[in-house]
């Protein structure tokens, strides 16, 4: 990507007096200075998102899902959970006797799952019987067996499915419920990038004919746009900071949004540890505990090439079944189909890049389904603009330069994190 030289105030050169050449003055100050028509703005989305470099190839996936426009700078979404909980026994219970009835104290929270008239299953698959009363201040339900039939002994942490149960001729309901959601909420964050080149500087490129260098200047700046939105998708926290609006004085607030990983560690996304030796049963285990897709869905593993490698090795180990023919010269599986689950790779080698992301990120191995991911541009914005200023000398300004300039504006939302999970290895 080169090395790119950052705008400070303290500077004493003038490599940052920069202004644009004419040519692009007069095509792009009309276009994005001031109508921007909707038109426009989908031309400039389709020109940095087709000019992304392979290494981008996360982002460019998880971006074909069209982005959402919320109305303001931070916004909530509700989730909705899972409506079946099982009861948890808090303590061992003796056995009961024929048609004798059997106090289990369930666990905290236990007594929101349940009601009189639910009947229980225990362990043994076979036993069931009836709740009978509640007593909340001991958070423990009285269960009585079916006629002639006793309750087997119950010990702590005992799991119960149960279900409504209703007779003939019943005039009472017993079974309310009402659907919970967990609400989640996120900021949108905006980034830039701008150069500048003064008049003089930009006259003596255009009459000497090298022009190019202004266009791949830009075409830089675009980039770099596009690695600093990526690096906030997936890695960016939720928060207030402070930004100057001059050097060393005054400040502005300004919001910060969460990424795809921060989202996961929050919401307590499934994540292990695992060694080359431990990987793959880690793997397994995982990706069925959290494996809330319908059949023949995908999910993406992503990490660096090194760690999907690792994955593929470990696989295909000794006793693992595997075609060899699953790939074309190279013997990386790039599908992964096993126990009713589906899994694509898709490497993300920037991972490795330490002036992107931590360290930990070249060793993490990253299991996103990204249908629960979408992206969020605030109502007026687009995801990506660009433009630059006009109140130079030539246009009744004071200056003698113009800034060229590029920003996002960019936010998610990822309802059911826990279909999604992380291993960080380690040697």
């Amino acid at each position: 990507m080169g090395d790119i030289r950052a705008y400070n105030a303290q500077n004493t050169d003038n490599i940052f007096n920069i202004e644009q050449l004419n040519s692009y003055n007069d095509e792009y100050s009309n276009l994005y200075d001031h109508d921007k028509t909707d038109h426009i703005a989908k031309d400039l989305y389709r020109e940095i998102y087709d000019a992304i470099p392979e290494k981008y190839k996360l982002l460019k996936l998880l971006f074909l899902k069209p982005a959402e426009y919320c109305n303001n700078s931070n916004f909530s979404y509700e989730e909705r959970t899972f409506g079946r909980v099982a009861l948890k026994a808090a303590s061992d219970v003796g056995a009961s006797s024929v048609n004798a009835t059997q106090d289990i104290v369930l666990t905290a929270g236990g007594l929101d799952n349940c009601t009189i008239n639910d009947y229980i299953v225990y362990p043994d698959s076979v036993t069931q019987g009836t709740i009978t009363n509640i007593t909340i201040a001991t958070n423990t339900i009285t269960v009585a067996p079916m006629t002639n039939q006793s309750l087997p002994a119950v010990t702590a942490g005992t799991l119960f499915p149960s279900f409504p149960l209703i007779a003939d001729g019943m005039y009472t309901f017993y079974h309310y419920d009402r659907m919970t959601t967990i609400q989640r909420s996120n900021y949108v964050q905006l980034g830039q990038r701008s150069e500048r080149w003064t008049r003089m500087e930009q006259q003596a490129y255009m009459n000497s004919g090298v022009t190019n260098y202004f266009d791949l200047q830009r075409k830089e700046k675009v980039r770099l746009c596009y690695a600093d939105a990526y690096a906030t998708f997936i890695n960016g926290s939720k928060g207030e900071a402070s930004v100057a609006l001059t050097a060393g004085g005054t400040t502005r607030k300004t919001k910060k949004m969460n990424g795809i990983y921060p989202t996961m560690v929050q919401a307590g996304s499934q994540h292990a540890t695992a060694t080359t030796a431990t990987l793959v049963p880690t793997f397994k285990e995982i990706a069925q505990n959290t494996n809330y897709k319908t059949e023949s869905q995908f999910r993406i593993i992503t990490g660096t090439a090194k760690t999907l490698n690792r994955l593929s090795d470990s696989w295909k180990a000794p006793k693992e079944r595997y075609t060899v023919g699953d790939t074309t010269t190279a013997l990386d599986l790039d599908i992964y189909n096993y126990g009713g689950l589906k899994f694509s790779t898709l490497e993300s080698e920037l991972f490795r890049d330490k002036s992107m992301f931590p360290n930990d990120f070249e060793n993490k191995l990253f299991v996103i389904d990204p249908d629960t991911i979408t992206p969020i541009v605030m109502k007026g914005y687009q995801m990506f603009e660009m433009g630059q200023t006009k109140l130079d000398k030539r246009n009744s300004g004071r200056e003698d330069y113009t800034d060229w300039w590029i920003q996002f504006c960019l936010s998610l939302k990822m309802p059911n994190p826990y279909s999604s999970f992380w291993i960080d290895i380690i040697e």
